[in-house]
Formats: structure tokens, C-alpha cells, sequence
């Protein structure tokens, strides 16, 4: 996973200026912080794809990141959901 992340830097690091400033027309990035922003994220790459503003090979890796974040959201939510259960039971 760590190679795929650094993928994505590079890439990001190939897709600006010489200077290393960030091209005007490159969208802001997304600040994962919820599966809501996943998926506004998953939009914007999709959109990308179709206009071949980025590689299948990128959105792929992409995706794969996505998944994993998503994947590790829900379990520490659904851990969260069981603590408060065994700690509402436990109070009774």
C-alpha cells in the first residue's frame, strides 16, 4: 500500500510545473474525512477517466486506496457502534 501511495505522489508531483507549483486547472484535493467525501472524490476521478485527464491505470489505483479508507472507515465505526452497546449494557 505504501508503493501505491507513493505512486500517487510521484504522479502528483509529475502533473505540476517545473517550479513545483500546482497547475491552475488541477481541482483542489479532497480531504478524506468521512465516506461522503470518498465518494465526492470517486466522482471527480471517474469524471477525469472519461475526459482522459487521468490514466485507467491511476484511477485504478485510485479506486484500490479508496477502498481500503472506506473498508477502514465502517469497521472503526462499527467498533464504535459495539463499544457504546457493551457499555450501555454493562450499566444496567
Amino acid at each position: 500500500m505504501k508503493a501505491k501511495v507513493k505512486q500517487f505522489i510521484e504522479r502528483q508531483k509529475d502533473n505540476s510545473s517545473s517550479t513545483g507549483i500546482i497547475k491552475a486547472d488541477t481541482p483542489a484535493p479532497i480531504k478524506l474525512t468521512s465516506v461522503k467525501h470518498a465518494k465526492r472524490l470517486l466522482s471527480r476521478m471517474v469524471y477525469q477517466m472519461q475526459t482522459g485527464e487521468i490514466s485507467g491505470q491511476f484511477a485504478k489505483d485510485l479506486a484500490y486506496l479508496l477502498t481500503v479508507y472506506i473498508q477502514l472507515f465502517n469497521q472503526a465505526e462499527m467498533q464504535e457502534r459495539i463499544e457504546k452497546l457493551e457499555k450501555a449494557q454493562n450499566e444496567k
